[in-house]
């Protein structure tokens, strides 16, 4: 599975945010989008993900065969942590993450299977959470509600997951835990575009860093030193 951005704009009136911009992202990759706040990264997130439309150029998702996937269904494909999240206070870990198997539009009438079960409960597992899996919301700190909204992204097995300064409330420590299974994530066959300011853990972790600067992408390979002179 391949996403592919080609030569897209996007502007405010008289404000110009991306301007031509290219990249890709498959499968099997962990690709960081790093830049200073207002640059772009959040904007070229909510373009892939289909928040926003492009003032111009083009975006798709094409299948490993070559084929290409209707944009209709193409935001089915890809799971999305954005920024800002709001949090469930009154639900449980365990009740979060498996909303994560619930069909929208039938979600008074299913039930869980025995499949959706075993998948909630490895989500929550991979992310460190299975101690605290009944605890509500209102008892978790800031960097284990990150964990329990990456599980509800992996309960929905996805082939690509999109995150969004997805590590603001997690402590080094916790931040090295996060790199390390994302990573271990894209080795498995996921993609992954995770946008972040954490600089020295993507050099160390991602497949290809993508540096947004001045409405352009002003880098795009593989992890070099000293990425705060690119931005």
């Amino acid at each position: 599975m391949r996403i592919e951005v080609r030569d897209v704009s996007f502007s405010y009136p008289n404000n110009l945010i991306l301007d031509s911009v290219s990249m890709t992202m498959e499968t099997k990759s962990l690709v960081c989008l790093i830049g200073s706040n207002g640059m772009g990264k959040t904007t070229l997130i909510d373009l892939i993900s289909e928040k926003i439309q492009p003032s111009s150029g083009n975006i798709s998702i094409q299948r490993d065969n070559g084929s290409y996937v209707d944009k209709d269904i193409g935001e089915n494909l890809f799971a999305l942590i954005p920024q800002g999240i709001a949090d469930p206070m009154y639900l449980t870990v365990r009740e979060t993450v498996s909303m994560a198997r619930f069909d929208p539009a039938r979600i008074w009438k299913m039930r869980l299977s025995d499949y959706d079960e075993k998948l909630i409960s490895q989500s929550i597992e991979l992310c460190g959470m299975s101690d605290k899996q009944d605890r509500t919301f209102l008892e978790l700190s800031g960097g284990e509600k990150q964990r329990v909204w990456l599980a509800f992204c992996l309960a929905q097995d996805k082939e690509l997951l999109i995150l969004d300064e997805s590590l603001h409330a997690l402590d080094f420590s916790s931040r090295i835990f996060y790199f390390q299974l994302l990573s271990s994530l894209a080795e498995s066959g996921k993609g992954i575009l995770l946008s972040t300011h954490e600089l020295s853990l993507a050099e160390k972790f991602a497949d290809r860093i993508i540096v947004v600067k001045d409405t352009n992408i002003v880098y795009d390979g593989p992890p070099v030193n000293e990425l705060a002179s690119l931005i």
